[in-house]
């Protein structure tokens, strides 16, 4: 354990860093100027309290991401969200699943697990997403995205112990309008996003959205053109694709709103979205038959029938082509519908209601490990003992797969929320009610040979899948609860913040895995009722000065998987942070400092390597608790009239303090293990990370026309996939994967803007992403001697057109 009093200091330099980073005057964010004439940063807001509020009223480390940083950045989803806020980093999972794996404040969430919840929660336009598979998923007409840090209980839930993401989409504005965006770039890339607004009509109005778009993947697949033959489980044939990456996406969005008066307003919105792209390459970097306990005798076969591999030394830099032979085309479908109300009472009283229901379905088939190019010839050896784990027997002529997944998912989820807000000189009060219901399916195909969507060992040459075992996970969810949350003015200059949430949650559901005749079922019940809370303190300094300290409870919802049940998660927070306003609102400064104790973690383990487990494909387990403390600050600065800086510093250190022998056997530690150890690493979170941007705009060119400029720096240190220090000094392999080098990702856009052509404007933008070529890996999987690792894309750039009427 690291000594605390180190802890305090480091967070103590930071904090004076910090003042004297906000008092030199420099840093900033892409925001918008004030209005009328006044020189000044535009005020933001937010809907972090479920209100809408000054970003600078709110005592919550929260990031806005406005329309100037989703232009310049290319933020279509949440997965492009990585380094925009501090301690946030953002990447794919693997396995081709459509599924943000997050890193916030120390804490790695997946949600990956069926039946599982995570640590970030995601909400659009209000509506708690409950299933991550499927969770990217491209929206066209995003106006904000939110990043609250820190256990967020008391007004978004249960399963929001590191921090949650708020997506807003943009209502009708009741006025006739076109807008038709056209874009093209590298790598054939291709996008339309055609907009059409009516006027409003007796309180009627709308709009609707449909964007399509196209990208050649960045990566080769040597392997292209292997067929795969799944009509044994009535998924057809398939052959596997030219490259990977490849971007295929259509999406309608729509809203309607019915406004009789400025007291009412419904609106209803529609999404829909199709994804049948390719999934990220899984590159093997390292293959060491000497490290698999057993199998070499195997392995020493398969390595005299493939002689490129493994390679001699590994490259850990993003490849131009990978021999991902396994992998097919994606299917992926996303709709939801959602009916908000919002009712002005009176002056004091103000409602608001929400209907939703969503639902998603996946097809992924991914080589995780890099392999699936392999074949094992008629060598005519007998392999003496092929473990159940390889699906053996060894045929005479195979394709071999160390670790590839078949998975499919369908999620429904119904969910209403009733809010009443109460304002008034003593007090700003926030109360509601929640109900939410889903329903979950996923796994492998029915009849479909693998163990829980995982399949590993050998296939026959011609492609055909043999039907046989499956596994299948059915889960069921409900969950209610009540929340209040109310500021109180008890003095002057000093408030008192009060929160309490009560959440009761049942879930049901059972593993199915076996042979169809021959079933093995791992049903569970799960209830349990929870409180979350929070107590803070306000001092209003002044009136552009807040100071704040604040007491967060939150929990991750407990379960079970296969027969192994884990306990909620559950952490506790103390946060301070300063929010100010300075020289004359031309310079603002956030900064919150945290500590946050996560009891009985919850981490998604791969069961190969727990023992009693080895069937059950990736399960949750309780790792044991953790420590996270750090400080995040913000600087945002316009020093010149058309010029806005920014600066974003995040930090964070953590520190396991206890562990459990399971998850130290997950990564081949013990004392009896093959790398023993009792320490463990937290991995996937760097200590420092961080941006710089700038936006800049002309003076008119001719008539209005004007040029605009935005650049963003999005850094991090070195970010450790290791968490076994004994098994990463093991081998020269090992050791050169432990971490990934510290990177920049440089995005950039220049835009012509507001070029009058009688009652149209135009822009013309050139943009580009990942410019200084960031090709270290985000993502390490290491499994029993092999390595794979997955990559951000190459640099991308283009040319867009926009007119609108």
């Amino acid at each position: 354990m690291k000594d605390c009093t180190k802890s305090r200091k480091t967070i103590l330099s930071l904090l004076i860093g910090a003042a004297a980073a906000s008092s030199g005057g420099f840093a900033g964010s892409a925001l918008a100027q004030g209005s009328g004439g006044k020189l000044a940063l535009e005020e933001v807001i937010v809907t972090a309290q479920k209100r809408e509020e000054s970003m600078q009223d709110v005592p919550i480390a929260v990031t806005a991401v406005t329309q100037e940083m989703i232009q310049s950045n290319r933020i279509f989803s949440v997965a492009d969200l990585s380094g925009i806020a501090p301690n946030t980093t953002v990447r794919p999972a693997a396995g081709g699943v459509s599924l943000p794996a997050f890193a916030m404040r120390g804490i790695t969430s997946y949600g990956v697990v069926p039946g599982s919840d995570k640590q970030v929660s995601m909400y659009l336009d209000g509506v708690y997403l409950a299933n991550p598979r499927g969770g990217i998923f491209t929206l066209p007409d995003i106006v904000q995205l939110e990043v609250l840090r820190g256990p967020q209980g008391t007004l978004f839930g249960r399963n929001s112990t590191a921090g949650a993401i708020s997506v807003r989409t943009r209502d009708p504005g009741g006025e006739l309008g076109f807008k038709q965006l056209l874009e093209t770039g590298n790598n054939n890339h291709f996008r339309s996003r055609t907009s059409l607004d009516t006027p409003s009509w007796e309180g009627l109005s709308a709009y609707v959205t449909y964007q399509t778009e196209e990208r050649d993947g960045d990566v080769k697949n040597l392997g292209a053109g292997t067929f795969w033959d799944r009509t044994g489980f009535g998924k057809g044939t398939a052959r596997s694709p030219d490259r990977l990456r490849d971007t295929d996406v259509q999406s309608w969005f729509g809203a309607v709103a019915f406004e009789p008066n400025d007291k009412f307003k419904l609106t209803y919105k529609y999404d829909w979205a199709e994804d049948t792209g390719t999934p990220d390459v899984q590159s093997l970097v390292s293959f060491e038959p000497a490290n698999l306990g057993g199998l070499e005798q195997l392995f020493d076969l398969i390595a005299a029938a493939n002689p490129q591999y493994p390679p001699t030394w590994p490259d850990t830099t993003r490849p131009n082509k990978a021999n991902n032979a396994f992998t097919l085309q994606r299917q992926q479908e996303n709709e939801g519908h959602n009916l908000t109300g919002v009712w002005e009472i009176n002056d004091a009283w103000r409602s608001k209601a929400i209907l939703a229901y969503r639902k998603s379905d996946l097809t992924a088939i991914t080589d995780i490990s890099g392999t699936s190019g392999w074949l094992v010839g008629p060598i005519g050896a007998v392999i003496p003992s092929v473990p159940p784990l390889l699906n053996g027997p060894y045929p005479p002529d195979a394709r071999f797969c160390y670790l590839c997944s078949n998975s499919l998912s369908s999620s429904e989820q119904w969910s209403a929320e009733l809010q009443f807000d109460y304002d008034s000189d003593f007090m700003a009060l926030t109360m509601g009610a929640v109900y939410f219901d889903q329903d979950d399916i996923s796994g492998s195909p029915v009849n479909s040979r693998g163990t829980f969507a995982l399949n590993t060992g050998f296939f026959p040459a011609d492609g055909t899948i043999p039907t046989g075992d499956e596994s299948r996970s059915f889960n069921h969810a409900y969950s209610y609860a009540g929340y209040v949350h109310g500021l109180f003015h008890v003095l002057p200059k000093t408030d008192l913040i009060l929160g309490y949430r009560l959440t009761r949650d049942e879930k049901s559901g059972r593993l199915r895995t076996g042979a169809p005749d021959d079933y093995e079922l791992y049903p569970f019940d799960y209830n349990d009722t929870r409180p979350s809370y929070t107590i803070g303190a306000n001092y209003n300094a002044t009136e552009d000065l807040l100071l704040y300290a604040k007491y967060d409870y939150s929990y991750v919802s407990g379960g079970s998987t296969a027969g192994l049940a884990y306990d909620p998660e559950e952490a506790g927070s103390w946060e301070a942070g300063l929010k100010g306003d300075f020289i004359d609102s031309r310079l603002r400064t956030n900064l919150a400092l945290f500590y946050v104790a996560y009891d009985k973690v919850q981490t998604a383990q791969g069961g190969t390597s727990i023992p009693g487990y080895e069937n059950a494909g990736t399960l949750i387990v309780e790792g044991g608790d953790l420590e996270a403390s750090g400080v995040e600050l913000e600087v945002f600065a316009l020093p010149l009239e058309r010029l806005t800086l920014g600066l974003t510093v995040g930090y964070v250190e953590t520190d396991w303090t206890r562990v459990t022998d399971i998850l130290l056997s997950s990564v081949q530690g013990l004392e009896t293990g093959p790398y023993p150890t009792k320490d463990y690493k937290q991995s996937l979170n760097p200590e420092w990370s961080g941006n710089i941007n700038a936006h800049y705009e002309t003076l008119p060119l001719f008539d209005q026309a004007y040029l605009s400029f935005d650049v963003t720096g999005i850094w991090r240190d070195e970010m450790r996939f290791d968490p076994n220090e004994t098994r990463a000094a093991a081998t020269p392999a090992n050791r050169a994967t432990e971490f990934s080098p510290s990177t920049w990702m440089v995005n950039a856009r220049i835009a012509l803007q507001d070029i009058k052509i009688g009652d149209w404007n135009a822009q013309v933008a050139l943009w580009g992403r990942n410019l200084a070529d960031d090709d270290e890996p985000i993502f390490s999987l290491p499994v029993y001697g092999s390595i794979a690792m997955a990559y951000n894309e190459e640099p991308t750039y283009g040319i867009a057109l926009t007119v609108q009427y």
